[in-house]
């Protein structure tokens, strides 16, 4: 859905920019096959999809997360021009990675496990932040795996963030995760009052459906309860 809207967006601006005139299609369909591409479409000499690990760490040890003295960080080296300059890049790598075991693609290919656990023992001994910016100057992609920012990695509900700046921000009381933030109304109607509560838990509201909206009574609502009708 995220990426017909953005092909829908795209088309939009598009036209906003006076290059209207063309039809726009777009489909959850069209995205998915063009996601699953690889596994959708058979052809004779086609290569088997890459899979993780079983910890989805990543696909191989030149394509994965390693854990760094104080975090995490990606590490995208995976063809031979990339390989070389992790050697001269990493420190000992002259003795770490020239190895037999690693002289050539099937070499590594078939000692993976073995070039996971030395790699990830040399990026324990610094921070993230170093990696990345020695590997990067390097040539080599790598990058430190930043927080989680929750939805779309915005920083959204973050103290001092884009929501917080824009007033979109709000505190409320809930009655499991006690004080947390949420966003305020989004639509702002110029007849209506926005009412921000916290989101309920089941059935926190069951008795007062049924005596205020539906009209039973004190009685009735304990009738349906002992008769396991409804619970709490």
């Amino acid at each position: 859905a995220l990426a017909v809207a953005t092909a829908m967006t795209l088309g939009l601006y598009a036209r906003d920019r006076g290059n209207g005139g063309q039809a726009t299609l777009t489909s959850m369909f069209s995205t998915m096959g063009h996601a699953l591409g690889d596994v959708l479409v058979e052809y004779e000499g086609a290569t088997t999809p890459p899979v993780t690990d079983p910890e989805h760490y990543g696909f191989s040890a030149l394509y994965r997360l390693y854990r760094a003295s104080d975090g995490w960080i990606v590490l995208c080296a995976p063809d031979e021009r990339h390989f070389a300059r992790l050697v001269d890049a990493l420190p000992d790598g002259d003795n770490l990675l020239r190895d037999e075991r690693f002289a050539d693609p099937a070499a590594r290919a078939a000692h993976d496990d073995e070039l996971v656990v030395a790699l990830g023992t040399v990026f324990e001994t610094a921070t993230a932040r170093e990696w990345e910016q020695r590997l990067s100057a390097a040539g080599i992609g790598c990058a430190e795996v930043a927080p989680m920012q929750g939805g779309l990695a915005m920083g959204l509900f973050a103290e001092g963030g884009v929501g917080d700046q824009l007033g979109m921000l709000t505190t409320v009381h809930h009655p499991i995760f006690d004080e947390h933030v949420r966003t305020t109304e989004l639509v702002r109607l110029s007849r209506g009052t926005a009412t921000l509560g916290a989101g309920c838990t089941v059935g926190q509201y069951t008795d007062e459906v049924l005596r205020d909206l539906l009209g039973y009574d004190e009685e009735r609502i304990a009738t349906l309860r002992a008769e396991g009708v409804i619970g709490g």
